[in-house]
């Protein structure tokens, strides 16, 4: 009896790591963790030298919250997936997870927002320069105007694809 407890608990854990939503899941983490520890790093280097706009802050205005918000959006596909293939073992179900992941992303476009009032008042004319180059959260070019909106909406987007990918859950590479 407890041989073949062991022997679901590897299958579980083998198909797991064999599901093209976890692997998507966990590359989304990992890409997140490496954004956010890298954004981290080269703030607390350059910052005695002013508005920093170099390194990730070349390309987006807020790399520390993108980190964070990837790394948490896989984490969550990942706890879908996992709610979805245990019969929900969890504290939370698999719609109120997402929902905490969308909240989540809400309070931190406030917080950016939030610290782009603070930014603006501290550097000026130099803040109001690199805003209008540098995208808000997601890297999109020259959309300064809907840059908020396209990031909130590129976010949900890969939230709602990686969902969907773990929804369908029998796809594999095995």
């Amino acid at each position: 009896f407890p041989l073949s407890i062991l022997g679901v608990i590897f299958e579980f854990i083998t198909m797991s790591f064999m599901s093209i939503g976890v692997l998507l899941a966990n590359l989304v983490t990992l890409a997140g963790l490496g954004l956010a520890l890298y954004s981290i790093i080269h703030l607390q280097r350059h910052r005695k030298a002013g508005l920093v706009t170099t390194g990730p802050y070349r390309f987006i205005r807020h790399p520390q919250y993108t980190g964070f918000l990837l790394m948490t959006l896989g984490l969550t596909a990942f706890c879908y997936w996992w709610l979805s293939n245990t019969f929900g073992m969890g504290w939370l179900s698999k719609e109120a997870t997402v929902a905490l992941w969308f909240v989540q992303l809400g309070i931190y476009v406030g917080l950016a927002l939030l610290e782009e009032s603070h930014l603006s008042k501290e550097f000026g004319n130099q803040y109001l320069t690199y805003k209008g180059s540098t995208s808000f959260i997601i890297p999109l070019g020259r959309f300064n105007r809907f840059d908020i909106l396209l990031s909130i909406g590129l976010m949900s987007l890969i939230m709602i694809g990686l969902i969907l990918i773990q929804s369908w859950g029998t796809f594999t590479f095995v």
